[in-house]
């Protein structure tokens, strides 16, 4: 049958069925065989127990609230999968990194495209190389195997990505294209604030296409509803969840969230004598997603859509050099997440650089199909091959059960109706995931030291009817000494200011008992 021409094929041969699917079924096979069972404080992973308990509970987490998240793992938790809701979010984790994976191979072929006149076969096998080499680096891996948000932030910059790249290349320039990525931009804001960072690149693409302005006037609309996913914040916080962190019912609780006041100042605030170990690390973090030849060929895929494409070339840099300054400028020790957006736009550039090289060095004519395959199986081995077999042990997760011991061990040890005081995050997380999801029945009570000064925080523990006496001082001692009387009281933190007036026995690690001196 003849093949018809390209302007009046059906949408359906456009789409590479196939090469997507082999591309997503690879990623999420590897994805799910290493993911934890369970809660886990591996990979920095500490913040899932707030996540978790807030998706059981439709509650609010810690700053800026992650509305998508929430409702999407939500949604995707009640689908009839079996296991733990911690081992429903960790495959949610595994999917929206799978289909960030396969939002950055279809953004690779519309690349391909946009560079050479090279077969769609060709491409689909340089932009699968490009894909699995990101889908098995160490980063994006360690998130797609934990609740966290970073599998989900990937996902919608993956799509934006595709969305804003297929824009120039459709047939009669269709807004719709452009127009979706707005609106999954104000969604996507709703799962990380910093995808925020995608929007300068995007402007100085499409303002070199046709987009008119009331095309820009359809986008900004866009946009801003997408944005109104926030609205669950006041939403929920009505209902007063018993995870309801700040309680935004009004401006400054809502303000108070969305500009993530607790950690704002961690913002671009490293100090600049260790600006030089920062670069060095991030310079040896780009190297180790990709392997030397990999960072070989991201760099010289940069160079040459630099010379070839330079509209686009400056948006992808943009967009890079944004999300590595903001990563390099975080003073905490976990923001080499922020870097996962910029390894999305490197796998872009890897695929240009792989189709470089093919050009350069495979024979043309009668030769060049055997050839391509033989080069494609070569850099197959040597990137996502030599990227699974160096990573894979490390982010194994499968066996993983520290997090969720320690959470059950702590609620078998402790007395009826106790009060149980964390300190550390992956400590107070962890067993607000077990009084919320596990044991939601319990009269145990778990309280977050750090939150103890917030009115809202007081406030939703009255309204959620725990039984709690607040003394005139805010000091830690005051309060175990009002409460000490009516409840057995455990601090997961042997505090020294404790140690003067009481006596902490210890239950077991990260779990003390407090008793009043004889």
């Amino acid at each position: 049958m003849q093949t018809p021409p390209p302007h009046i094929r059906p949408a359906l041969f456009r789409f590479p069925l196939i090469s997507t699917a082999v591309v997503a079924a690879i990623t999420l096979a590897g994805y799910v065989n290493t993911m934890a069972p369970g809660l886990t404080w591996q990979h920095d992973g500490a913040d899932g127990g707030d996540l978790i308990a807030a998706v059981q509970t439709l509650g609010i987490p810690h700053p800026p609230g992650y509305p998508t998240y929430v409702l999407l793992a939500r949604a995707f938790t009640r689908l009839p999968l079996g296991g733990s809701l911690a081992y429903r979010t960790n495959l949610f984790s595994a999917v929206a990194a799978t289909a960030a994976v396969i939002f950055i191979f279809l953004a690779a072929r519309q690349v391909l495209r946009h560079v050479s006149a090279s077969s769609s076969l060709r491409n689909d096998g340089i932009a699968a190389i490009a894909a699995l080499a990101l889908a098995f680096s160490p980063t994006l891996w360690s998130q797609s195997v934990i609740t966290e948000v970073y599998a989900l932030h990937a996902a919608f910059a993956g799509a934006i990505l595709f969305c804003i790249l297929r824009y120039e290349a459709g047939e009669g320039r269709t807004s719709f294209w452009p127009q979706m990525a707005a609106l999954l931009f104000g969604i996507g804001l709703g799962n990380h604030l910093t995808l925020v960072f995608i929007a300068p690149a995007a402007v100085i693409y499409l303002a070199g296409t046709e987009l008119r302005w009331k095309g820009w006037g359809r986008i900004t609309l866009l946009a801003i509803a997408g944005l109104a996913i926030y609205a669950y914040l006041p939403w929920r916080a009505r209902a007063w969840p018993p995870i309801n962190w700040g309680n935004p019912q009004n401006v400054s609780g809502l303000w108070w969230m969305l500009s993530a006041a607790p950690y704002r100042h961690y913002a671009f605030s490293l100090p600049l004598r260790y600006l030089p170990t920062r670069l060095v690390a991030g310079a040896t973090l780009w190297l180790q997603q990709f392997g030397p030849l990999g960072l070989a060929c991201v760099l010289i895929g940069a160079w040459h859509l630099w010379q070839t494409r330079r509209r686009l070339a400056a948006a992808l840099l943009l967009y890079f050099a944004l999300n590595t300054a903001y990563a390099i400028g975080y003073n905490t020790t976990d923001s080499y997440v922020y870097l996962i957006p910029a390894y999305l736009v490197s796998a872009l550039w890897l695929a240009v650089g792989l189709l470089w090289i093919g050009s350069k060095f495979i024979p043309t004519h009668r030769q060049r199909r055997g050839w391509d395959a033989a080069l494609m199986a070569l850099f197959l081995l040597a990137l996502p091959g030599a990227n699974w077999w160096q990573n894979h042990r490390a982010l194994d997760l499968r066996t993983d059960v520290v997090a969720q011991t320690y959470a059950a061990t702590t609620f078998r040890s402790v007395e009826h109706n106790a009060l149980i005081l964390a300190d550390e995050d992956q400590h107070v997380f962890a067993l607000w995931y077990y009084r919320y999801v596990e044991m939601p029945r319990t009269d145990d009570t778990v309280l977050a030291e750090g939150l103890l000064e917030f009115p809202w925080y007081r406030e939703t523990l009255q309204r959620n009817g725990e039984r709690i006496h607040w003394p005139g001082t805010a000091t830690l001692t005051g309060f175990v000494q009002a409460n000490l009387a009516d409840r057995p009281i455990y601090v997961t933190t042997p505090h020294p200011e404790l140690l003067t007036r009481f006596r902490l026995r210890r239950i077991i690690d990260g779990l003390y008992r407090v008793e009043p001196r004889n």
